[in-house]
């Protein structure tokens, strides 16, 4: 599938229609745009993972400072709380099952 720009009055060149696409994961079947299952499938799995991994780079970031306490043995009881909430949180992100995409749901966040 590729987008033409109609430039000049006339008919509509072979191959085309002026109907656009509802998503990115149609296709057409000859007469009207059809939804491809297991494209719109991978795109949502994909679109998962991606999310996947930016809530595991917020974990990362919000106890960067708790972690080297600890490795430091200078962490507060409230904040080895904190951190081993936060870290129970991205275990369980980990483990998400992402072929139900885009039915996920994900786990809810720790107070900071």
């Amino acid at each position: 599938m590729q987008q033409v720009e109609v430039t000049v009055l006339g008919d509509y060149p072979k191959h085309t229609t002026p109907i656009a696409p509802a998503s990115p994961y149609d296709k057409w079947d000859g007469d009207k745009w059809v939804t491809d299952a297991d494209a719109k499938l991978q795109g949502d799995i994909a679109d998962a993972e991606q999310h996947r991994q930016m809530l595991i780079a917020q974990v990362d970031e919000i106890t960067s400072d708790w972690r080297v306490e600890l490795m430091l043995g200078d962490i507060s009881e409230e904040n080895k709380k904190k951190l081993s909430s936060w870290m129970a949180y991205k275990n369980a992100v980990k483990a998400v099952d992402i072929s139900t995409a885009p039915d996920i749901n994900w786990p809810v966040q720790p107070e900071v």
